[in-house]
């Protein structure tokens, strides 16, 4: 027994004398000491007088060590303050919690009624529901209340909050509502599937303290739907080489027998649909078998349909596979069949080439990780052809893949690429070596734009937002000699910026600015005036853009476009959603020598003027024949013979970038450079028939893309590294295994990873909570977007070779995590956590209760009339006494002081 323990001493039934700190009381052999001063001290007294004075000094101490022991007089009564923790997460149907309800209202009327009942609800947070409260006044919900009214007592809530059950934390609060000096009992009304904290700590430190934690088990309703749960999809390894055959396990469970369809998807094409029937418990594994002629890093979806299922969230599983093969590149063309050159050069070289148009730019992480090398060549942005665009997303998610995956990234000239392809302030300039703003030379032509936007009712909010943002670019990229108007219509006309050199930008931008929407929609006016403008200012080069989003009310456009042509002017349009007049802007460009636009994303409106204001300079393309001159040699254009080219993108290069080669003009033709672990390459003339129509027929052009994609290919990963993801109760363990080519433990070596993180989305673009319909694809695992950052670490050697970090992924979506060294990339795992553990759980788990009762020394599953046992004796009120033995001890000093020191005491008191 531990001497710390309460020593306490019945004086009768109801009292009690108690000591804080029993161990105190040891300090009373002092008496002895004083005893033993006293008789062999010499002193001129009686001997009555020094019995006397031993007899006080030896109070004194026995008082001040009782005070030491912290004494208390206690008043002794028997009353429990219960409190009811009633789990409400996702996994607890509305049904149990109506049971849990009556079963708490059964309980409190077996109470005292002295005694205090409190109820708390919980899932991932912990609500007080009733405070401690007489059981007499407690009255939970009215009797005939359905379900679902039971259920928005107890405040369920959110689906962020329910998908979690932490049991820990609402034990920590339960005990916050125990009052001082009163029998605590805590009383679980759960299904016992915790996936949050570790709850049978905490019920051991609560028991500790006296405070008894008892598990009442929710059970699920005998006519609860049946539910089917995916718990996995799993591959032997989780690499194959190309072309090597492998067979995928789904692991499904069921709470009952259930009719669906199983259906799996690789990169969201569906590979396999399959009518079955799941049994009760869990089935054996359903097998299908995958070979892959691609490199790549694949995910892939399961989806199990059946109707009637209870909780169709759990019915999807998502498992990756990674093929390792030969060098794999992306070419993103806006015409297809005119990349056959570069395609055909590069696979002479023994890659694997994909081309796809704009449409095809991957969307996802898991897409582009299964390239080496991802090459724009002459593809816009915002295609006028077409109205594809290229979102700020998938070009954030390229720079990312570039600077945070080691991957390759090269943009090749063409009247569509750089500057003139809408790339200017994009993620994709930050990544490459060239900047794309006009030129500053001489001999480049002044530029007067006009620009008459639509500012009606209909364009309020986030589109004349962003048409007055497209306007501020447009003036960034003018310089001093240029001029520039901006005229805005609803009903009528309206100047924003009268037409004016491009001096003051701060006035300009801030008149632009000012710019609300409202009214009716006359298009011509503002056109006309934008047309007056124009016809009085000194430039060579005349354009219009004009913009709306609606019906314009009638007028004679097409001869005001005409004048306008005849007098070397131009017109371009740009057409918002699908409420404008389309047939009406298109036709107007067509007249004007411009292009026409179309788009129901208003944030390709920047990009799209971006692109018309350098189209119109004419001044980022020089179309003259010229050999490169090489200025820097690098092994990339080592041993190449460079032919006569026809023309190329005029860029300005990056302070940090290294140009090979240039034009006579000393502008880049090859600018390279590294752009985080990954690297970048521009080259401003193209890989076709219009300018490199006489090189691309020789074998340097064979051999130089060949080394300039090789010189860019992302890293290969090292295969003394091996990195695996463990994922369990919320976490992700990272583990790399550091084993060099003869077997010897490779120590001492700094490791990193980064944990990459998306939402997984369904086919319209939703967060996906049961399965799509049959015939839909799905996005691959993949989200709308980049994948966001969530987490850098640092692993830690924890044996020989072993390097280990620990995550939160608690997430439901697509992870992906990259390990690196001090040397770069070393290589990236996927993993995914299909749905919230919530869901993970199927029926009650009886084992996890039992545990928790016995750590807090409570009752399993006890009947609602003895679930709270008899109270324990327990203090109602203590007066603490410590303070009064010291005031009676500093009184006896002075009795004893007097019994020592006063000369006339004898004659006081004759002995």
């Amino acid at each position: 027994m531990s001497v710390l323990a309460l020593l306490t001493i019945d004086l009768s039934p109801d009292r009690a004398l108690s000591f804080a700190r029993p161990e105190a009381l040891w300090l009373g052999f002092l008496v002895a000491a004083v005893w033993a001063m006293t008789l062999l001290t010499r002193q001129e007294v009686t001997v009555r007088r020094r019995i006397v004075s031993a007899g006080l000094r030896t109070l004194i101490v026995a008082l001040i060590v009782a005070a030491i022991a912290g004494p208390s007089l206690d008043r002794k009564v028997k009353r429990s303050a219960v409190v009811y923790l009633v789990d409400v997460s996702a996994s607890v149907p509305d049904e149990s919690l109506r049971s849990a309800a009556a079963w708490i209202q059964e309980s409190a009327a077996a109470l005292g009624e002295e005694d205090l009942a409190s109820v708390i609800a919980y899932d991932g947070e912990t609500r007080p529901v009733v405070r401690p409260t007489p059981v007499a006044d407690l009255d939970l919900v009215p009797d005939g209340a359905t379900a679902s009214e039971v259920a928005a007592f107890f405040g369920r809530g959110r689906e962020e909050v329910t998908s979690r059950t932490d049991l820990e934390g609402a034990l920590l609060t339960a005990a916050a509502f125990v009052p001082e000096g009163w029998s605590g009992r805590v009383v679980v009304l759960s299904d016992g599937n915790e996936n949050r904290g570790r709850a049978a700590d905490e019920a051991a430190r609560l028991a500790a303290r006296g405070v008894t934690v008892s598990t009442v088990p929710l059970d699920r309703p005998a006519e609860e739907a049946p539910d089917a749960l995916l718990e996995m999809i799993a591959f032997p390894s989780a690499r194959v080489r190309e072309g090597e055959p492998i067979e995928g396990r789904v692991i499904a469970h069921a709470t009952r027998e259930i009719e669906g369809t199983l259906r799996i998807y690789r990169n969201g094409v569906l590979e396999m649909s399959r009518e079955m029937t799941l049994q009760p418990g869990k089935n054996p594994p359903i097998t299908f078998t995958q070979q892959i002629d691609e490199k790549g890093l694949y995910a892939f979806e399961a989806f199990f349909t059946a109707k009637g299922d209870g909780r169709p969230q759990n019915n999807r599983a998502i498992g990756f596979l990674s093929v390792e093969g030969s060098p794999r590149v992306l070419i993103i063309e806006e015409k297809e069949a005119e990349a056959r050159h570069l395609a055909s050069a590069l696979k002479r070289s023994r890659m694997t080439v994909t081309v796809r148009n704009a449409a095809g730019v991957p969307r996802t992480m898991t897409d582009l990780e299964g390239f080496d090398v991802v090459i724009f060549s002459d593809v816009p942005a915002i295609s006028a052809q077409t109205s594809v665009s290229i979102s700020t997303d998938q070009m954030a998610l390229i720079r990312d893949y570039v600077h945070e995956f080691g991957g390759g990234f090269i943009m090749v000239g063409g009247e569509n690429s750089f500057g003139l392809g809408g790339y200017y302030r994009t993620p994709i300039e930050e990544c490459l070596p060239v900047k794309m703003e006009i030129p500053k030379k001489v001999e480049i032509p002044a530029i007067a734009m006009a620009l008459v936007l639509d500012k009606s009712g209909s364009m309020s909010g986030p589109k004349v937002e962003l048409a007055k943002e497209a306007s501020r670019r447009v003036v960034e990229l003018l310089k001093d000699r240029d001029y520039i108007a901006v005229v805005t219509f609803d009903s009528s006309f309206h100047w924003e910026v009268p037409m004016t050199r491009v001096i003051d930008k701060p006035r300009i931008v801030d008149a632009i600015g000012r710019i609300a929407a409202g009214g009716g929609t006359f298009m011509y006016p503002a056109m006309e005036q934008a047309y007056e403008e124009l016809r009085k200012v000194n430039a060579k080069i005349k354009h219009m853009i004009v913009l709306t989003d609606g019906q314009t009310n009638p007028a004679d456009h097409d001869t005001l476009v005409r004048r306008m042509v005849a007098e070397r002017m131009t017109l371009s349009s740009v057409a918002i959603g699908e409420g404008s007049d389309r047939a009406l802007l298109e036709r107007l460009a067509q007249l004007g020598g411009g292009r026409h636009y179309f788009t129901n994303d208003f944030n390709n409106l920047p990009q799209i003027f971006v692109q018309e204001t350098i189209k119109a300079s004419r001044s980022a393309i020089t179309e003259d024949p010229f050999k490169p001159q090489r200025v820097l040699d690098r092994p990339y254009v080592n041993g190449i013979d460079f032919e006569t080219l026809l023309g190329y993108v005029t860029t300005k290069p990056k302070d940090m970038a290294e140009i090979s080669l240039i034009s006579p003009q000393e502008d880049p033709i090859l600018a390279t450079w590294q752009y985080g672990l990954g690297k970048t390459a521009a080259w401003t003339s193209d890989a076709k028939a219009r300018w490199a129509s006489i090189w691309m027929r020789s074998d340097g052009f064979t051999k130089f893309w060949s080394q300039l994609v090789r010189s860019v290919m992302k890293s290969k990963p090292r295969h003394d590294l091996q990195g695996e993801v463990i994922v369990r109760d919320g976490k992700a363990r990272l583990v790399v295994d550091a084993v060099d080519e003869n077997g010897a433990f490779i120590n001492g070596t700094d490791l990193e990873a980064d944990l990459y993180y998306w939402r997984p989305l369904g086919p319209a673009g939703d967060e996906i909570e049961g399965q799509p319909d049959e015939g839909e694809e799905v996005g691959s695992g993949g989200g709308s977007g980049t994948e966001r950052a969530v987490e850098r670490v640092r692993l830690v050697q924890v044996a020989p070779g072993r390097y280990e970090a620990e995550l939160d992924a608690d997430a439901p979506g697509g992870y992906l995590v990259k390990f690196r060294d001090e040397s770069g990339l070393v290589e990236t795992r996927g993993f995914a956590i299909s749905y919230s553990p919530e869901y993970a759980a199927i029926g009650l788990d009886e084992g996890s209760l039992r545990r928790l009762a016995e750590a807090g020394g409570g009752t399993f599953d006890p009947s609602a009339d003895r679930a709270v046992p008899e109270a324990v004796v327990a203090t109602a009120s203590r007066n603490h006494l410590a303070e009064v033995l010291l005031g009676i001890a500093a009184l006896v000093l002075l009795v004893d002081l007097g019994v020592r020191r006063l000369r006339s005491w004898s004659e006081l008191w004759p002995w």
